[in-house]
């Protein structure tokens, strides 16, 4: 759900804007794009524009190849979510039950924005798709106590540069855990995602990552794991201690 969430929506919000007729070429349309995403979600830019460069020949300054911009996109993201179901056969247990995270996607190359607008609208859904998950009990009963280890925790520290994202996670987590059946929403799990894939993770295997909230998230629960330098940090040659 992550990965679908944070790079195939953003993806399909630009051959969304492919499709509108006022804008003249691709070119145009990325700049018209840029503008309605939030910062972190414009590294998907240069990667699918990479992509479209290397498999085929686009002009993206004439009105031709927006058409072919749209296809390449939607078979861009129809490719890239097969490898990822081809690689990835066993994810694991999903406690919280994520109904958005099972949402189909059947890309239709003669009709790609229409294929992609029937997709947007059941993952967007999130209302129903709500109703579904069990986010509620994954925080108020399976992991109740490790939650509310965060709490504690959270408690005692101060606000820096280490402990900056696991303190909005334990914020994010507190009305959940005082709440009922009904409490948590997509936009809540959102926010505590890391918790749930530290969580949720099998202590029998190590968590690979590079944000720093999951050193917290993992050393309060006896959860194995591993943080990388970010790509930033490796090009200034540095490993990020």
């Amino acid at each position: 759900m992550e990965f679908t969430r944070s790079y195939i929506r953003p993806i399909i919000g630009l051959c969304f804007d492919l499709c509108l007729p006022n804008i003249e070429n691709t070119a145009d349309t990325i700049i018209y794009w840029s503008n309605k995403f939030k910062r972190s979600e414009l590294k998907a830019v240069p990667q699918m524009i990479g992509d479209i460069l290397r498999t085929q020949t686009v002009d993206l300054t004439s009105a031709a190849g927006k058409e072919q911009s749209l296809r390449s996109l939607a078979a861009y993201i129809e490719r890239v979510l097969m490898k990822m179901e081809f690689k990835f056969r066993d994810t694991g247990t999903d406690s919280a039950r994520c109904a958005r995270a099972t949402t189909p996607l059947d890309v239709d190359l003669d009709q790609p924005c229409e294929s992609l607008r029937r997709f947007v609208k059941a993952f967007d859904n999130v209302r129903a798709l709500r109703g579904k998950c069990r986010i509620d009990d994954f925080v108020q009963r399976r992991y109740r106590g490790e939650v509310t280890r965060y709490l504690d925790k959270a408690g005692t520290l101060k606000s820096n540069r280490a402990t900056t994202g696991f303190l909005g996670i334990a914020d994010n987590l507190r009305p959940i855990l005082d709440g009922g059946r009904t409490a948590g929403s997509c936009k809540s799990c959102e926010a505590i995602g890391d918790a749930i894939i530290a969580l949720d993770a099998p202590r029998g295997m190590r968590l690979e990552h590079s944000d720093l909230s999951f050193d917290l998230l993992c050393d309060l629960i006896g959860q194995p794991h591993k943080r990388h330098p970010s790509a930033s940090v490796l090009a200034k040659g540095d490993d990020g201690g």
